[in-house]
């Protein structure tokens, strides 16, 4: 599931959480987050994290 730059959660290099790692009662929180960054309103918050993000991605093999 992707979740973008949620710091609290344990993600791949793409931003990824495995869905796997987490029981049903879990997931539906961090989906929920997910959305909600994801949303327009989070454009902004996410220009802030968003060189975080780059550095990140740049640096995956």
């Amino acid at each position: 599931m992707y979740t973008g730059m949620l710091i609290h959660y344990p993600t791949d290099f793409k931003g990824l959480v495995n869905i796997h790692s987490y029981s049903g009662e879990k997931l539906y929180p961090i989906k929920e987050e997910s959305v909600s960054f994801l949303s327009p309103q989070a454009e902004q918050a996410a220009a802030i994290v968003n060189s975080a993000y780059e550095e990140k991605w740049a640096a995956a093999p």
